[in-house]
């Protein structure tokens, strides 16, 4: 007879993923990014509703609902002087929120004056020359930034007829992703109970909500990567269902 382990393999596989999603949350809490946790629990949530309408993973989807409520109610307590700040100031009052809100302005004001775009990486430019910033009342060369806003800053940057072809591009992406071998009559949504399409249609879904509230997808290398990868393995998904089907 063999010696009976005490834990399950199971047990250890939990283990694994509840210290690992304790830390990944960590780390996020410890960004103090409001627009990054707003992301955070948007991508979650809509990932989880996806598994959820599959049947046999309902259960399981339930384990991990309840796992993660119990670390983040964890981490809420431990972490609470550093998250209570930043949650409370959420108002128009706060100075991140009122920046945001006059570089949307300018987005817009700089649309109007030029609806074909001044041309990409050069939004801050045109708007220092054009005098837009001291116009709104941005009087610091510090706060001289690009719009923050991805979809305002695109219009801005290649016009009009850019961001039409860039959200056509991005609406393009999701559909090719589930279909499989250009079977249109098949229902919209059967193929998301795929994991992998699951996973990098909400990773990419979680950046483009990110959009609305920061610019580093379109002016740093690093946002830019993290986009196009994730439009990349997308691209990967449809074509591997075209190619085995």
């Amino acid at each position: 007879m063999g010696v009976k382990k005490p834990f399950s393999v199971d047990f250890y596989g939990l283990l694994v993923i509840s210290v690992g999603i304790f830390f990944i949350l960590l780390a996020l809490v410890l960004t103090f990014s409001r627009s990054g946790w707003i992301v955070a629990i948007v991508g979650v949530t809509g990932m989880l509703v996806l598994r959820f309408l599959k049947r046999e993973k309902r259960r399981r989807v339930i384990y991990l609902s309840a796992l993660l409520a119990l670390i983040v109610a964890f981490l809420g307590y431990l972490m609470w002087f550093a998250i209570s700040p930043r949650v409370e100031r959420l108002t128009m009052e706060d100075p991140s929120v009122q920046y945001r809100v006059l570089y949307n302005e300018l987005g817009g004001e700089l649309i109007s004056l030029r609806p074909f775009g001044v041309g990409i990486g050069s939004q801050s430019i045109v708007s220092i020359n054009e005098g837009l910033y001291t116009k709104l009342g941005i009087m610091r060369a510090v706060d001289w930034q690009p719009v923050h806003n991805l979809y305002l800053l695109v219009t801005a940057e290649i016009g009009i007829p850019g961001i039409l072809c860039f959200l056509f591009f991005l609406g393009f992406v999701f559909l090719d992703a589930i279909r499989i071998s250009g079977e249109e009559k098949k229902w919209f949504f059967e193929h998301l109970y795929g994991l992998e399409v699951q996973t990098a249609m909400m990773m990419l879904f979680s950046l483009l909500i990110f959009g609305l509230f920061d610019h580093f997808l379109w002016t740093l290398e690093s946002g830019r990567l993290m986009l196009w990868l994730t439009i990349s393995l997308l691209f990967g998904i449809g074509a591997y269902t075209r190619h085995t089907s």
